[in-house]
């Protein structure tokens, strides 16, 4: 939502809530360039930054399921 434009109403929302030293914050996201990183920096204390795969390359699978059930 950081990249889309949302960044006042995540901020209004915020004002609600504790303090960031008080509060845990999660993001999740399947890409991160850069300039989220820093604009999502300013709403956490301390994070913690857990990656799974490759986080210099966006690779899409090259296995594709679909399963249908009747």
């Amino acid at each position: 939502m950081l990249d889309m434009g949302f960044e006042p109403q995540i901020r209004d929302v915020l004002g609600h809530c504790p303090p960031a030293s008080m509060r845990t914050t999660l993001f999740f996201t399947a890409t991160w360039p850069k300039k989220v990183q820093q604009l999502a920096a300013t709403f956490l204390n301390n994070p913690v930054q857990i990656n799974i795969g490759d986080t210099e390359v966006l690779l899409a699978s090259d296995t594709f399921y679909c399963l249908f059930f009747l």
